[in-house]
Order: C-alpha cells, then sequence, then structure tokens
C-alpha cells in the first residue's frame, strides 16, 4: 500500500479491484442509557409490580484514526416497567375473605386481639410507624397472637403528596418502627387513604412487595354503631373481598364490639376467614405472580421514570 503513489501501468497490466480483509478500527463510545419508564393498569385492592423496568442503550462510534462517526442505535432494549391491581378471585366453590386492620397499634388493640383468639381466627394489621413506636408491646402482642403484619406508613399522611425522600422516610421508617417493636420483617404497604401515585410508584417500588386497598370499607372510622358496622360488611361482601377495619384511639373500642358479630355472621354465611397471604394463596394465578413477604426487584433492574404528556401516559 505505501508504493501505490509511485507505481504507474504501462499497459498490458491486469488490474484486480476486490474488497479488502476488515480491519478493526479503534473507536471511542458515546453511550446513551435509555430510562424504562413506567405505567400502572388494573383495577382492583392489590397492586404490585408485574414486570421490573430495565435500562437500555444505544451507542454512537467515533473512529480514533479515520474519525468517522457511526450511529449505531439501540444496542439493547430497554424494558420497561409495568405494575397492575388486581382483585382476588378465589379458585374452587370456597368463599374467603380477609379481615384487616388500620392505624393501630391502639389501647383497645387488646379488645380487638381477644375477640380474634375467642373465635380462632386470624387477621392482618396494617401498623402506623408512630402509634408502634408509642406502644410497641401491642405490636408485639398482634405478632405474638400469629397476626399478618404490613405498615400503614409511618404517619397518617397522604404519601400521594410526597416525592423523594420524604415518601422514602415515610415507608422505610414504617416497615423499621415493625421491625424493631416486633422482630418481624414486611414490605407489605397501605398507604392511608389507599392515596399511592404512578409517582410514588416510580419512586419507592424497591420498597414495598404490594400496596393494598380493600373491597369493603366497614365505615367503622365514621362511628355510626357496631350494628351498622356490621351491616355495611355482610349486607355486600363477597368471596376474595378484603375488608378494612380500623384500630385507632377513636374508633377501636366500637372496631372491637363489632368484631365478634361479624365474625359470626361471616362464617354463618359460609366465609373462611384468612390473612391477606393466605387470601392470595386462594388465587392460583395471583400467587404465581405476587409473593407479599418480600420485594422482588432484580438486581438488573432500576427506577422508572414517568413518562411526560408526550412520551405516553400513565394509568
Amino acid at each position: 500500500m505505501g508504493d501505490l503513489d509511485s507505481v504507474h501501468l504501462a499497459g498490458g497490466e491486469t488490474v484486480e479491484v476486490a474488497d479488502g480483509a476488515d480491519v478493526y478500527e479503534e473507536h471511542d463510545v458515546e453511550a446513551t442509557e435509555i430510562a424504562p419508564t413506567i405505567t400502572v393498569e388494573g383495577t382492583g385492592a392489590i397492586g404490585f409490580v408485574r414486570t421490573w423496568g430495565t435500562p437500555g442503550r444505544s451507542e454512537v462510534w467515533t473512529g480514533k484514526q479515520s474519525g468517522i462517526v457511526q450511529d449505531r442505535g439501540v444496542v439493547q432494549e430497554v424494558q420497561n416497567c409495568e405494575v397492575v391491581y388486581r382483585s382476588v378471585s378465589p379458585d374452587g366453590d370456597g368463599k374467603y375473605v380477609a379481615l384487616t386492620f388500620d392505624e393501630g397499634p391502639s389501647s383497645h388493640t387488646q379488645e380487638i386481639l381477644d375477640v380474634l383468639e375467642e373465635k380462632g381466627v386470624h387477621a392482618t394489621f396494617f401498623l402506623q410507624g408512630e402509634t408502634v413506636a408509642q406502644n410497641p408491646s401491642a405490636a408485639r402482642a398482634i405478632a405474638e397472637a400469629g397476626h399478618e403484619l404490613g405498615s400503614n406508613a409511618y404517619t397518617d399522611t397522604r404519601l400521594s403528596a410526597l416525592s423523594g425522600e420524604d415518601l422514602r422516610s415515610q415507608l422505610t421508617n414504617g416497615f423499621a418502627a415493625i421491625k424493631d417493636a416486633t422482630g418481624t420483617t414486611t414490605s407489605l404497604l397501605r398507604a392511608p387513604y389507599a392515596a399511592f401515585s404512578t409517582e410514588n410508584w416510580a419512586e419507592s417500588m424497591d420498597l414495598v412487595s404490594a400496596v393494598v386497598s380493600w373491597n369493603i370499607d366497614s365505615g367503622d372510622w365514621l362511628l355510626p354503631g357496631a350494628d351498622t358496622v356490621v351491616s355495611n360488611v355482610t349486607g355486600s361482601v363477597r368471596s376474595g373481598n378484603i375488608v378494612l377495619l380500623t384500630d385507632s384511639e377513636a374508633t377501636g373500642a366500637q372496631t372491637a364490639e363489632a368484631l365478634g358479630t361479624l365474625i359470626d355472621r361471616l362464617q354463618a354465611d359460609g366465609f373462611t376467614i384468612v390473612t391477606l397471604s393466605e387470601l392470595v394463596a386462594t388465587d392460583e394465578d395471583l400467587a404465581e405472580e405476587l409473593d407479599i413477604s418480600k420485594v422482588s426487584m432484580p438486581e438488573d433492574a432500576v427506577l422508572p421514570t414517568v413518562p411526560t404528556d408526550d412520551e405516553g401516559s400513565s394509568a
């Protein structure tokens, strides 16, 4: 190749032109990470991450000798994040319902525990971190009685109004208070007022196994009287439902008063009363997708971004 400038054809020669061998040129790589986005779809009382987001990657190469720029495009496809909401649909002919208690523990917690023990029933308690810190012995009593624990955040705060570290502090401090008081690790969340936004999911899905609301509100927090609390539930309950009850200073006495009759009526109507995890287990399809006992975030997953209006909207 170095002699090309001095070679002259005199005539009669045969010249053959062909592709040369591929030569790998050292090059600089300008890489751009493609962040996953998030969609939230479906309706129901239980929200969870169905598909975790993993980043994609695009590259532009610039030859170190030639200076030629080549856009390699997407070299690794992005996997966007999908959060879904579902209700429980028990398989078979059995009738199942989960009783859940918010805002506790309170000075009435032991009364509630006594009724549950008398009836041979276990429930799920979503404990508020602040009240756990004030009354750790009551929180321990719930755990020692074999009931399931979840968090109702650290304070009675609308999480959808929070973002960033304020949101994550509410969640981590709530979980930590339960762990400190009971020794139980949980990542199950009931957001106060059932307010948990797409942005909340994007910023904290690595902290929660599931976000659970309810299908039936007993209305006990309105203090309508024990009989009304019972009729509010038994008048509309269906198999697979999650019932909201409240263990607070204001409502705990009425809730405890209503609880025994409520359990008797539900059982007389053929319902088996279970914890939330036991309720999920009655729905084989849901149980295959969801383990509410732990966060299932893969090592290569990252928190997603919320699409802007021109990128597509999230539900």
